[in-house]
Parts: structure tokens; sequence; C-alpha cells
């Protein structure tokens, strides 16, 4: 009977043993998938910050980029608006000079003209 009752006692103590092991571990596994979780969320939210940071990197690029163009853009309307009076001046310039060729050209075909009838009114050779 000492021996069963002995016997009972380890049996029961092995019992609570690995009772009490089983719950420890449950305890273990219970606490890491919080923590486990917790992990995964920091790690996401150090991602987003970094994709944040990218972002708003690119976007201040492309504002300078923009404010670039822009100003390109500005000077571009003032050089096309310099070079078209530039052009104008000068096509008048040109007008101008070529009006005044044209009527001394007229000029001179009058003094051709009465050149020639002063020729045909004296007599001299018939033109072929």
């Amino acid at each position: 009977m000492r021996g069963s009752i002995r016997r009972n006692v380890i049996v029961l103590f092995c019992i609570i043993a690995v009772m009490l092991i089983i719950a420890s571990c449950e305890e273990q596994n219970a606490s890491p998938p919080n923590e486990r979780k917790a992990r995964l969320v920091g790690a996401e939210n150090l991602e987003l910050k970094k994709q944040l940071e990218r972002r708003d990197t690119e976007i201040e690029d492309l504002k300078e980029n923009l404010d670039k163009c822009l100003r390109a853009q500005r000077n571009a309307g003032k050089n096309s608006q310099e070079i078209f009076g530039k052009v104008i001046e000068l096509t008048a310039k040109e007008n101008q000079n070529l009006r005044e060729e044209n009527k001394n050209l007229k000029s001179q075909i009058e003094d051709l003209k009465k050149q020639l009838d002063n020729i045909k009114g004296a007599g001299g050779p018939t033109p072929l």
C-alpha cells in the first residue's frame, strides 16, 4: 500500500509538473503573437515613414522642377517678345529700303523712257 501511495504521489507530482510546464508554454506562446504583431506593426510603420519621406522628397523635387519650368517659360516669353520686336523693326527697315529702291527704280525707268522718246523723236534708229 505504501508503494502504491508513493507511486500515486509520484504520478500526481508528474501530472502537476506537466500541467505547470504546459501552462507556462501557453503563456509564452500567448505572449509572442502580441509581440510579433507589435513588431510587425512597428516594422510596417517604419516602412511607411520611409515611403512618406521618399514621397516628400519627390514632391520637393517636383516643386523645384516646376519653378524652373515656370521661370524658363517666363524668360522664353520675354525673349520671344524681344525677338518679335526686333524682327518687326528689321522688317520695317527692310520695307523702307525696298520702297526707296522701288522709287529709285521707277525714277530710272521714267528717265529711260524719256531718253527713248527723245531718241525716237530725233529720228534715231528704231529698235528691233
